[in-house]
């Protein structure tokens, strides 16, 4: 499997909610794919290419997105569960990001999603992430 690692920085002073989407689930597999930043801390994801096949690759390449969704902790004890099933639109904060399918014989770090603004609206930046097979 082709993998590479998107690095979450939290350069806010609360904790942060991450959830990370993508509009072709069953050719990922994301790790971990929902959790906590604590302030100024950061939190690796993996993201993992399911076995594919070049013809494969190049019918589906424009419908290869994924976005991380974000938004502050609440204050009071909770569930991730019950976070986002309570969130509202103008709480979340969200950075999309478009794949870019590249050949090689190296698999790398390809991308790092840093300071991504908070503020108490939504956030949209778009950027992108390449997958070397």
């Amino acid at each position: 499997a082709v993998k590479c690692n998107l690095t979450l920085r939290n350069p806010s002073d609360r904790d942060v909610i991450f959830k990370v989407k993508t509009t072709v689930p069953k050719r990922y597999c994301v790790r971990p794919n929902s959790g906590i930043i604590g302030p100024g801390e950061t939190s690796s994801v993996a993201v993992m290419l399911q076995p594919i096949d070049a013809a494969s690759i190049e019918n589906e390449k424009s419908k290869h997105k994924f976005k991380v969704e974000s938004l502050f902790a609440p204050l009071e004890p909770f569930t991730l569960e019950s976070v986002w099933k309570t969130a509202k639109p103008t709480d979340l904060m969200d950075t999309k990001l478009k794949v870019f399918f590249e050949q090689s014989g190296d698999v790398k770090q390809v991308q790092s999603l840093d300071d991504v603004q908070y503020q108490n609206k939504p956030v949209t930046s778009s950027n992108s992430v390449s997958l070397l097979y």
